[in-house]
């Protein structure tokens, strides 16, 4: 929302999936009524209320990399903004834009997190104990046998609560409670502010960097830091790693505290 609010001009939106009961606590453009309708069309009538000149091309479909030229490529995107739960499809995204040097930016788990105040990003190299990031980074290297680029990400430093338990009645045949073949049976609980923060967090990077005003990223931050301290106290040469380092394991023993 925040990107038709801010005047894009053209948006094209892939997804398959549909507004479901469950999912309304964190849809900011669907109703009640809109229960069971693909959220492409609904954000693009949602859209239209807001800007009746934006061009919203919704594609009711999942990513698939043999249509990649037609789904990414075709229209010269300025972004590209990775939201996509399947890893497998989300490798093959983010391989695509690199080959093809499109500028991305990709969103890590949002589900099971419930602190506002752990929600960060940076380049993909400085994410630390972040489950969706371990996993993504194994798979990618096990695809197309090259790390994955170092693009910048959203994530949360936030450990996660876990999958949901199954109900009695799901526990006799877990598979005929999958919706599609590579998605979980169990759900992973979502607090409804989580992805909207995330969501803004998407397009505050993507806003500033298209305007030229690009916000800087953690390591930049800690760089300027150091030169700081440098100059105060003659400290000397330290590794950003290190620092980087140092700063998740300190939040990370702030957030189990």
């Amino acid at each position: 929302m925040t990107l038709i609010r801010s005047g894009i001009k053209k948006i094209r939106v892939i997804d398959y999936d549909t507004v479901t009961l469950s999912s309304l606590n964190r849809h900011a453009f669907a109703f009640r009524s809109d229960v069971g309708k693909l959220k492409v069309r609904v954000v693009k009538e949602y859209a239209a209320k807001i800007n009746p000149a934006i061009n919203i091309e919704s594609i009711d479909d999942a990513f698939d990399a043999d249509y990649s030229e037609k789904y990414i490529y075709d229209g010269n995107p300025d972004y590209v903004i990775d939201c996509i739960d399947d890893l497998d499809a989300k490798c093959e995204l983010l391989e695509f834009c690199e080959r093809k040097g499109i500028k991305v930016i990709s969103s890590m788990g949002a589900g099971g997190k419930m602190d506002a105040s752990s929600v960060r990003f940076s380049e993909f190299n400085s994410i630390k104990g972040e489950k969706l990031a371990k996993r993504l980074r194994i798979l990618y290297k096990k695809k197309f046998g090259k790390v994955i680029p170092n693009i910048t990400c959203v994530y949360s430093i936030e450990i996660s609560k876990g999958l949901t338990d199954l109900e009695e009645h799901q526990k006799g045949n877990t598979e005929d409670y999958r919706i599609n073949e590579n998605e979980r049976v169990r759900s992973l609980p979502v607090f409804a502010s989580i992805p909207a923060i995330f969501g803004q967090a998407l397009a505050s990077v993507v806003l500033t960097d298209l305007a030229g005003m690009k916000i800087p990223s953690l390591n930049e931050v800690i760089a300027n830091k150091v030169n700081e301290e440098s100059e105060k106290e003659k400290i000397g040469n330290v590794m950003i790693s290190k620092l980087v380092e140092d700063f998740r394991r300190d939040e990370q023993k702030k957030n189990k505290t």
